[in-house]
């Protein structure tokens, strides 16, 4: 995921001005557009460990050709479960805690 992305993922997921909405940005595929999915009911804002989690779920599940996983209730229930405890402060460690994820 390119940086200007992640960037524009991390300002809608800390909302500007104390707000409490959330969001969360992406290209579609077919057609090419940005779409965005505006939420406001969770209590709190999203840590970094968190945000670090979900950048990194949705980037390493499109470069493996395995986006649809992610519109599976199933799958995506289990992988959110396994990834909710963790709390990785590096890129490094969320990418691998994704990566396990991905794996099994």
């Amino acid at each position: 995921m390119a940086s200007s992305r992640v960037a524009r993922v991390l300002s809608c997921l800390t909302p500007a001005g104390g707000g409490t909405d959330s969001c969360l940005t992406a290209v579609l595929r077919h057609p090419y557009e940005d779409w965005t999915a505006r939420f406001s009911h969770h209590v709190r804002r999203y840590t970094v460990s968190e945000t670090l989690l979900v950048v990194e779920l949705f980037g390493q599940a499109s470069r493996a050709g395995a986006a649809q996983r992610l519109g599976d209730p199933r799958w995506l229930e289990n992988a959110v479960g396994r990834l909710a405890p963790q709390r990785p402060r590096t890129y490094r460690a969320a990418r691998d805690a994704v990566a396990q994820v991905l794996e099994g």
